[in-house]
């Protein structure tokens, strides 16, 4: 089973980037196009926008566990938001994504590859317990002390009162989710989830998130294109 691929992780993931998608749409609404969206602003958006963030940020830590080589596939991952952030660059400044998904995902990889034997020595059942911890302190630290007056530290999560980024996702706190998904990584590598978890699939979703990267990449530039031309009809 170790060698064969897990479709409920490319089914979750998938369910998770269509949700994303429609997120970005209805931004893309809103700022670009200027169409109000009550649901975009509502305290239900909040709750599954954080449950799909968690979800798509957690596979990518539990799919660490099966990677050849996470500091090669970061590095590439992290090419792909540079891409991001010279095409949103192009269309509109004032949505230029500065450091998102991919950037965020692509220096993960590389900080998994870099450090995950030092993360190993820690029991996998006490990190399921210390980095959801980590998570919320810095998130409510992060929260009390900006903005800040230092303006290029917001990969790590400071950022001043002029930044903007289209899509933000900084180190802190969302590392800690990664890291999360890792140790639960080392529990599915090792057989530890019960038997269905391992052949469950819904192949349209399962389809779409083996081809996640692809995905948000075509994606974004297709919803720029299309706010892009709409608005200057």
């Amino acid at each position: 089973m170790k060698n064969q691929r897990i479709k409920i992780l490319d089914t979750i993931r998938g369910i998770s980037i269509i949700a994303m998608i429609v997120h970005h749409i209805m931004f893309d609404l809103e700022f670009m196009m200027g169409v109000t969206i009550p649901l975009f602003h509502g305290v239900l958006m909040d709750i599954l926008q954080f449950i799909f963030i968690f979800l798509f940020i957690a596979i990518s830590g539990i799919c660490c566990n099966f990677s050849k080589s996470n500091i090669k596939r970061g590095l590439m991952v992290f090419a792909f938001g540079i891409i991001i952030t010279l095409v949103t660059y192009f269309f509109d400044r004032d949505l230029t994504v500065r450091f998102g998904i991919l950037h965020f995902l692509g220096i993960s990889m590389i900080l998994y590859g870099l450090f995950e034997k030092v993360i190993s020595k820690i029991n996998y059942k006490i990190q399921l317990v210390i980095f959801p911890i980590l998570y919320t302190l810095s998130d409510i630290i992060l929260k009390k002390i900006n903005p800040i007056g230092i303006c290029f530290l917001f990969p790590l999560g400071f950022y001043d009162k002029y930044f903007s980024s289209g899509d933000y996702f900084p180190l802190l706190p969302y590392i800690f989710m990664f890291f999360f998904g890792g140790a639960v990584g080392y529990f599915i590598k090792e057989n530890k989830f019960p038997k269905w978890f391992y052949s469950f699939d819904i192949p349209f979703f399962s389809f779409v998130g083996k081809y996640t990267l692809w995905v948000y990449l075509i994606h974004q530039p297709i919803l720029y294109g299309i706010m892009y031309v709409v608005s200057l009809i």
